[in-house]
């Protein structure tokens, strides 16, 4: 039976495996705090890097779009030719870090209607790095251009795993920590 739960690369599972009172608590109806306040602060994010479309409906200003630019700087080199573009305007990230963010966005999307876990065990954690890992090699090897399109796919392939992986580990930690207070 345990050598079966290894094979899977992941299952969707009931979520009754921790203090049933302590999961009652937080998974009442569809949604939890835990995963409302974790959709709003990654849809704050995307809305920051998005931020220069804001100009296209008069909204600008320079201190907000300096800090946000730096802020991205952080997390994403921003060379100009990777930036990912609409509309002739060019946003805050390149395109695998808008397919990182973006798939995280969807993927939180999806985890505040899903009323069952979804497990991501290590090795398909793991895996869904690799195609972004031999993307970065092959082009910084000079195999292949650049590909937006790649580089974008490649980032959301892995943040949607990325992201239910860690929101399934941060969710039973929170209800591992409410069991153990009641």
């Amino acid at each position: 039976m345990c050598l079966l739960k290894k094979t899977y690369l992941f299952s969707f599972l009931k979520t009754d495996t921790v203090n049933q009172n302590a999961k009652s608590e937080i998974m009442s109806g569809k949604f939890s705090s835990s995963k409302i306040i974790l959709f709003l602060l990654i849809s704050f994010w995307c809305i920051g890097f998005i931020y220069p479309l804001f100009g296209l409906v008069g909204i600008f200003n320079p201190m907000i779009e300096y800090f946000l630019k730096n802020s991205y700087g952080n997390v994403c080199h921003q060379q100009q030719d990777k930036l990912f573009e609409i509309s002739g305007i060019k946003l805050f990230v390149c395109w695998r870090c808008a397919g990182i963010y973006l798939g995280v966005f969807v993927a939180a999307l999806f985890n505040l209607f899903m009323s069952k876990e979804i497990v991501i065990t290590n090795i398909l954690f793991i895996a869904s790095s690799i195609p972004m890992i031999v993307d970065v090699t092959l082009h910084s090897s000079g195999v292949y251009s650049y590909s937006n399109w790649t580089a974008y796919f490649t980032g959301m392939l892995f943040a949607v795993i990325a992201f239910n992986y860690a929101a399934a580990t941060l969710e039973n930690k929170i209800i591992k920590i409410r069991g153990s207070i009641h």
